[in-house]
């Protein structure tokens, strides 16, 4: 089940990352739905990935604390880390609270 859960997690940011705006009543659904499937994946196994809780962190931010970390200097990671950094960055940027977003 751990193998299923990964998968689950995996799809889930990859569908997530194709959101190019949210707005206030997009962000709310999208962390009730992050909760939501958190709790399914707990449920089903002890081990659950921590990139879910990271992208509700991510999504229930303040904007300053938000604007914050998307301005986090390029520190020259590589693979993984450099693919949590975009990652955050691409949700973050995509919330129209925060005011980063640009047509």
């Amino acid at each position: 089940l751990a193998c299923v859960a990964d998968a689950t997690v995996g799809l889930f940011v990859e569908e997530l990352l194709k959101v190019r705006r949210l707005g206030t009543w997009g962000k709310a659904q999208l962390l009730a739905d992050v909760r939501y499937v958190l709790s399914v994946l707990e449920a089903l196994s002890p081990a659950v990935s921590p990139l879910l809780p990271h992208v509700g962190l991510l999504l229930e931010a303040a904007p300053a604390r938000a604007r914050a970390l998307y301005n986090l200097p390029p520190d020259g990671r590589t693979g993984g880390a450099a693919l949590l950094r975009e990652m955050e960055r691409r949700i973050i940027g995509a919330r129209e609270d925060v005011g980063l977003f640009e047509e």
